[in-house]
């Protein structure tokens, strides 16, 4: 057993702590935690922003939607089905830009060709 006139539970907590013998466990400063608390309280604000955000979408939905019902009823069958065509053609050419788009390996990709363009041309503004 040691002597250093420690007690056994001092002696464990300043062994979890990995403290010296001379170094002293940090203290519980009760100014500091009720300070942490009303910094924390102060950004727990967040309820009344969340309800504006939901009301403000709402609203947005529903004029989309008056907006849209106004277009359908303007544009006619003729129209609408001119509309439907326009934006399937347009989603048959865009498909495969979207898939390499989504793809994982695509940000990596166009570092890589990046580095090769900018190797090639600090290549050529040395030979120049």
């Amino acid at each position: 057993m040691k002597d250093d006139g420690l007690s056994m539970d001092e002696r464990n907590l300043r062994q979890a702590l990995r403290l010296e013998s001379d170094e002293m466990p940090p203290r519980l400063d009760p100014a500091l935690i009720a300070s942490a608390a009303r910094a924390q309280s102060a950004k727990s604000d967040v309820l009344p922003l969340a309800i504006a955000a939901v009301a403000a979408g709402w609203v947005l939905s529903q004029l989309t939607g008056a907006a849209l019902a106004i277009a359908v009823t303007a544009l006619g069958p003729g129209g609408l089905a001119l509309v439907i065509d326009a934006l399937t053609v347009a989603a048959r050419v865009l498909g495969p830009a979207t898939a390499i788009a989504a793809s994982a390996s695509f940000p990596f990709m166009v570092g890589a060709v990046a580095l090769i363009v900018f190797a090639i041309a600090q290549r050529r503004a040395q030979h120049a």
